[in-house]
């Protein structure tokens, strides 16, 4: 069995409630961030851990369609294309892997970037997720584990108890990564 093939058209399966204009920005963003670093014509593989006890790896590829000029030009801003990149990519993941649909952002300051549900479960049941994007670093350093270790420590700061899941987006080649680590609550970090 091959990878499982994820779609940026098909975002509107990973949030509700939101408006689809930012969303649709956020894939643009996702899709200049991998121009930047990939490649590929139409297919990008995506190596996306969720680290738990057994590390488990499920093997992606993302479909997507390369970026205008227009659409390069307004995600000029590296760092900001990051974020909002790794938004639409960890919302089409957290989709396919772990039956989560975004709901909601949250406030400056609560831990989070994003309030989620997890499909299927009672509508009180709610999960905050925190997303961080990388386009430069150097692997020996391996940022993207460390990024996620701040990320963990960021949701744990925010106090509010609440189960939790934070995404690092490594957007640098030469697979597109995508660690991800889902806790109980936030306060047993």
């Amino acid at each position: 069995m091959g990878p499982t093939q994820l779609d940026f058209s098909r975002i509107s399966d990973c949030y509700r409630d939101m408006d689809p204009t930012t969303i649709a920005a956020f894939v643009v963003a996702a899709r200049v961030c991998i121009e930047r670093r990939h490649d590929s014509d139409m297919f990008v593989p995506v190596s996306a851990t969720h680290v738990r006890d057994d590390d488990d790896e499920t093997s992606l590829v993302i479909d997507w369609q390369r970026p205008t000029q227009d659409e390069l030009r307004t995600h000029d801003n590296d760092e900001d294309a990051a974020r909002d990149g790794a938004y639409a990519t960890a919302f089409l993941v957290a989709r396919a892997t772990l039956d989560v649909r975004v709901i909601g952002r949250r406030r400056a300051k609560d831990g989070a970037d994003w309030i989620a549900e997890i499909v299927g479960t009672p509508p009180e049941r709610r999960v905050l997720v925190e997303v961080s994007g990388l386009l430069d670093g150097d692997d020996t350093t391996n940022p993207a584990t460390k990024r996620l270790a701040v990320k963990l420590k960021q949701l744990r700061d925010g106090n509010s108890g609440w189960e939790a899941i934070a995404f690092v987006v490594d957007f640098r080649p030469p697979t597109l990564k995508l660690l991800s680590r889902r806790i109980a609550e936030a306060s047993s970090l």
